[in-house]
């Protein structure tokens, strides 16, 4: 929507996300994951696997795009987590604390993140 309040076309087909490379596998760092969580983190180890030969997922960091979500929902992102080897995850902006609570819950390592955190890998 437009500041005067008219609808207009939005031709970014979704957020965004990136892959960094590091010694100990992949980390996924992502906008608002507004494709789902998993099927970034999918594409992402496909596309890491065909570039570099890497399908290791060291850590997730970004928003999650888990507001208000159903906790059967939750529960499939922590098995998709689980079965992917990702045990480390720094959930941020639109990832509410219900499921970062949860995610902790189901075993993962559930870390914090905001401006100016530094993450070394």
């Amino acid at each position: 929507m437009l500041p005067s309040g008219e609808l207009a076309d939005d031709f970014i087909e979704d957020g965004t996300a990136l892959i960094y490379k590091s010694s100990e596998g992949i980390v996924v760092i992502t906008g608002c994951s507004h494709s789902g969580i998993c099927n970034i983190i999918q594409y992402a180890i496909d596309t890491a696997e065909k570039k570099w030969g890497i399908s290791k997922v060291k850590t997730v960091i970004g928003g999650l795009h888990l507001i208000n979500s159903a906790p059967d929902l939750l529960s499939k992102i922590i098995d998709f987590f689980r079965n992917k080897g990702i045990s480390e995850i720094y959930p941020c902006h639109c990832t509410d604390l219900s499921a970062k609570i949860a995610l902790a819950c189901g075993g993962l390592k559930v870390r914090e993140v905001g401006t100016g955190t530094i993450i070394n890998f």
